[in-house]
């Protein structure tokens, strides 16, 4: 009944033009992104490549953005970047009276977790770590760089 209406004819037209916009849109993004970036990405490139042609590794860091999925065991990507994931799991419940305590010693959970999974893992000097955040603000990714 919606569709009939003018209000519905209207939706439906501004919908219709939504999709032929979107294209537009994208190629926007993309040629700001290849016009401001361009060099980034090059240099970015050259680390991968100095990476591998000096027996290096190429990691790729899920910190909950998903780009992951885009890199690694994907059909057609580069086959030598490889997965870099860690979690930590604290089970240290206390009675609820007890939970104002100071701490033992200062220390940030989060930080201290990333700093531990790269001593702890396969990276070594030369080799590359793909990172992204959304933001460029949280604490996980930005430890990680």
């Amino acid at each position: 009944m919606g569709a009939e209406t003018g209000l519905g004819r209207r939706h439906l037209k501004e919908d219709i033009m939504c999709v032929f916009e979107y294209p537009s849109a994208v190629r926007r993004v993309l040629d700001h992104l290849e016009g401001t970036q361009e060099g980034a990405i090059e240099s970015a490139a050259d680390l991968v490549v100095t990476a591998l042609t000096n027996r290096g590794a190429v990691f790729c860091s899920d910190i909950g953005h998903g780009i992951q999925g885009d890199f690694v065991n994907r059909a057609g990507g580069l086959a030598a970047v490889h997965a870099f994931s860690f979690s930590l799991t604290i089970n240290d419940t206390v009675a609820d009276c007890l939970k104002d305590r100071p701490p033992a010693f200062a220390v940030e959970r989060d930080l201290e977790t990333v700093r531990v999974a790269v001593r702890c893992s396969n990276l070594r000097k030369g080799d590359v770590m793909i990172i992204g955040s959304v933001s460029g603000r949280n604490r996980v990714p930005v430890e990680l760089a």
